[in-house]
């Protein structure tokens, strides 16, 4: 068996029960499975280009995304995180 970190424990645990949830309705939503699988593919580095990151990559993808001025120009104007 392979050891795997928690988080994608959790993950697999979610798959898990939309699985169960789906014998009981029949059909898994197709957004639930997309869901699940671009954030494990995210968990292992890859993001929108399919480009698989490194850790260091990953970081500097985030700060990049969470500096982006597009991005930020955005923002709800009442979300006050300095408060």
């Amino acid at each position: 068996m392979e050891k795997k970190d928690p988080l994608s424990n959790t993950l697999d645990l979610f798959g898990e029960d939309l699985a169960a949830a789906a014998e009981e309705v029949d059909e898994i939503p197709p957004e639930a499975t997309r869901s699940l699988l671009r954030v494990r593919e995210k968990l292992l580095g890859f993001e929108e280009a399919g480009v698989q990151l490194s850790e260091v990559g990953q970081v500097r993808f985030l700060l990049q995304a969470a500096t982006d001025v597009d991005a930020l120009s955005q923002m709800y104007i009442g979300w006050q995180p300095w408060v």
